[in-house]
């Protein structure tokens, strides 16, 4: 050991005074990036809020009038493209939603997954805005659907409901499958183990009969002299 860290040399006033700025500098950084989050956070809830408010005052009326256009006032038309629109846009984000689970997801990716998946069933959220909904425009598009589109809405909750009961038979089917070929691997498994470990007993088995028998004797072949 040297003289140095034998007789420390104490730590001066303005050392101190160094080593607690950095200190409180790092509990500062530590403060602002939480403080950035939360102004982050507020100005999206902000932003979502200006986006339903304009969303809300268009989109209904804009899907009523695109839906009422291609139905051309038939009702069979309606309750069929109705249905169709309801089947296939529940069951493909429950679909997709269910595919979230798995294992080799981490949670960022499903995040992005059920965000997808909520996308994709646009066309459901807007015909639910049009029958549910208070605004000016959802009170525009139930008149439109009602003399335009009849038979669209009562023919998309049909679909809706048909899409989940799909989804659902499709997700719990798959589920299952694969618990069967789980529990047929591990069957393997297991006998491949067994047929090693009986291979393993009858080889120690014979090494020990051969050790018992011990070494063959030779013959005397010496004559008397």
């Amino acid at each position: 050991m040297n003289e140095g860290e034998l007789n420390p040399r104490p730590e001066s006033f303005d050392e101190k005074l160094d080593r607690d700025e950095r200190r409180y500098d790092k509990g500062g950084v530590a403060a602002g990036k939480w403080l950035n989050r939360l102004v982050l956070v507020l100005v999206l809830v902000a932003v979502g809020y200006l986006a339903y408010g304009a969303a809300a005052a268009f989109f209904p009326r804009w899907w009523a009038q695109h839906v009422g256009d291609y139905v051309a006032g038939g009702r069979a038309r309606g309750s069929l493209y109705g249905f169709g629109i309801g089947a296939v846009f529940t069951f493909v984000p429950v679909f997709l939603i269910a595919q979230a689970r798995r294992g080799f997801f981490n949670w960022t990716w499903r995040a992005i997954v059920v965000l997808v998946a909520i996308i994709i069933a646009l066309p459901n959220w807007l015909t639910i805005a049009v029958a549910i909904g208070t605004s000016s425009a959802a009170a525009d598009g139930r008149a439109i659907m009602t003399s335009e589109a009849p038979g669209f809405r009562n023919g998309s909750a049909a679909g809706a409901i048909a899409g989940l009961l799909l989804a659902l038979v499709v997700v719990g089917t798959g589920m299952r499958l694969g618990h069967r070929r789980r529990q047929v691997r591990e069957l393997r498994d297991k006998v491949s183990r067994l047929e090693k470990k009986q291979f393993s007993d009858d080889s120690s088995e014979a090494d020990r009969d051969d050790n018992a028998e011990g070494p063959d004797e030779k013959p005397d072949t010496s004559t008397d002299d």
